[in-house]
């Protein structure tokens, strides 16, 4: 399941501007992924190779879907 990011992210420049923008994870990673310290800021910070295929394609579904909605 992807998140929503609740931190500070670069779309508050955007939202600043009336943009409407959101922070995602597009990193498929587990729980146990973050136990071994690979979330945000942790001691594993880069993320697997494994990872870009999946995330870049949430990321492009994602973006067709926000785009078809669009009046």
């Amino acid at each position: 399941v992807h998140s929503l990011s609740l931190g500070a992210t670069d779309s508050r420049f955007l939202r600043a501007r009336g943009v409407h923008a959101y922070g995602i994870a597009t990193a498929p990673a587990t729980l146990e992924d973050s136990r071994q310290g690979f979330g945000a800021h942790g001691p594993k910070e880069r993320r697997p190779l494994a990872w870009l295929g999946p995330g870049a394609r949430f990321l492009a579904d994602l973006t067709f879907e926000l785009a078809a909605r669009r009046p």
